[in-house]
């Protein structure tokens, strides 16, 4: 019989305990602070292992890193639901519109961006390369229906998409043209700017577009709303939106 003072022995963990353990406390390390500055001693205090446990089960802490990061898809982690058969412009939109919330709401995305940024590194390039790769589906996709009367269409979705990174990333250290991003009404102002970009540039490949003129099918548009076309008839003439044509009336 155990003496009244005696501990209780702890119960061991399995090694699917132990590992969900590493992953839950890497993820409030990174809530603390940069990636960076982590080191496997303090994720083994952490997660109440030895360090030996995290040498057995990875080469060095850019690899558990690395296999952590891809339980995050920062870059479109709502690929897998694009509705494939809906009106594509309307659901470019919409994926750019989803990231841009997904980056606001997840610190741990932002943290790992900046890991990325500062750490060039094998595990960083590989993963940014595997990204590239898992992206080709969407990109043939939309390059299948959209087009974009001047520059490349996936040169609009990088800068797009690099503008949301930074913006995002920068928010908390001042404001960016005079914009405060960091608040409510900032993150809705860049929403309603990425959709505007959208509405501007990209146009349904079936749509007739002037190089030197790409605001032609406004113009179109804009002769039909005059002559009392339905909103319905103008959308599948020109391939304009909802959105699109509403604000043509308003500018009448």
């Amino acid at each position: 019989m155990e003496t009244a003072g005696k501990k209780a022995r702890r119960r061991r963990r399995t090694k699917i305990e132990v590992e969900k353990d590493i992953w839950d406390a890497l993820e409030r390390l990174i809530r603390k602070k940069n990636i960076h500055n982590i080191t496997i001693v303090e994720l083994a205090q952490e997660a109440r292992v030895e360090p030996i446990v995290l040498y057995n089960r990875f080469k060095n802490l850019d690899e558990l890193i690395e296999k952590y990061v891809r339980q995050y898809d920062y870059w479109l982690k709502d690929v897998a639901e694009i509705n494939w058969n809906a009106e594509p412009k309307s659901e470019f939109k919409k994926m750019l519109t989803n990231f841009t919330k997904g980056l606001y709401e997840s610190e741990i995305m932002q943290r790992m961006l900046v890991w990325e940024l500062h750490n060039d590194s094998e595990v960083n390039r590989e993963t940014a390369q595997m990204r590239e790769m898992q992206s080709v589906q969407l990109f043939e996709h939309f390059n299948k229906q959209l087009q974009n009367g001047g520059s490349g269409f996936n040169a609009i979705i990088a800068v797009l998409v690099a503008g949301i990174y930074y913006l995002v990333l920068h928010r908390k250290i001042s404001t960016f043209v005079f914009i405060d991003f960091d608040t409510e009404a900032g993150r809705q102002l860049l929403i309603d700017a990425v959709e505007e970009i959208v509405d501007f540039l990209i146009f349904p490949k079936d749509a007739t577009v002037s190089h030197e003129n790409p605001q032609s099918i406004r113009d179109v548009a804009q002769n039909m709303l005059d002559l009392g076309v339905e909103k319905e008839i103008i959308a599948r003439s020109t391939g304009l939106t909802d959105r699109e044509i509403n604000k043509l009336k308003r500018q009448r």
